[in-house]
């Protein structure tokens, strides 16, 4: 679809993916001035590998290392804390 503001030019296309997922809808929304193909290749071959080559890795540290509940003021004591998660997790990968 094409959308307009009042302080653009022309009419862009606006791209949308909708998801459903256990915790309700996943909405995004992309405007742009590509084509389809060009924008379909971009999101792909760009947006999901990064979200997969780092943001899914930062979010396994925080599930399952349980890194969110680092407690302690220290710095030395939140990396050992984190350092034995971390091993955990790795042992629970191996078995």
């Amino acid at each position: 679809m094409t959308i307009k503001s009042g302080s653009w030019h022309k009419p862009q296309r606006c791209y949308s993916k909708i998801e459903s997922t256990g915790l309700g809808m996943n909405v995004h929304h992309i405007v742009s001035n590509l084509e389809a193909q060009e924008a379909r290749e971009i999101y792909f071959d760009f947006y999901v590998k990064r979200g997969e080559a780092i943001e899914n890795r930062i979010k396994e540290v925080k599930n399952m290392c349980f890194s969110d509940r680092l407690s302690n003021y220290g710095f030395w004591a939140n990396f050992f804390r984190l350092l034995i998660s971390r091993l955990a997790y790795e042992l629970f990968l191996i078995l």
